[in-house]
């Protein structure tokens, strides 16, 4: 069930941009994005300078731009 959960949370938010919480355990989401579409949602949400390490874990950092 958690894998189905997964790939429907990942289609959901490639479409809409909004994930749903795991019903089992409400303290949990998970999805599957590619590098490209989590930069464009947090573009999107405001933040900037995002940059992807890869390696023994997946890091992504980035900044909150101001407001102007």
């Amino acid at each position: 069930m958690m894998t189905a959960y997964a790939i429907m949370n990942s289609a959901l938010f490639h479409y809409s941009g909004k994930l749903i919480r795991y019903p089992l355990n409400k303290s949990r989401m998970m999805s599957f994005q590619t590098e490209s579409r989590m930069r464009r949602a947090l573009h999107r949400a405001g933040f900037g300078q995002i940059v992807f390490t890869k390696g023994n874990y997946f890091i992504v950092e980035a900044n909150k731009l101001h407001s102007v």
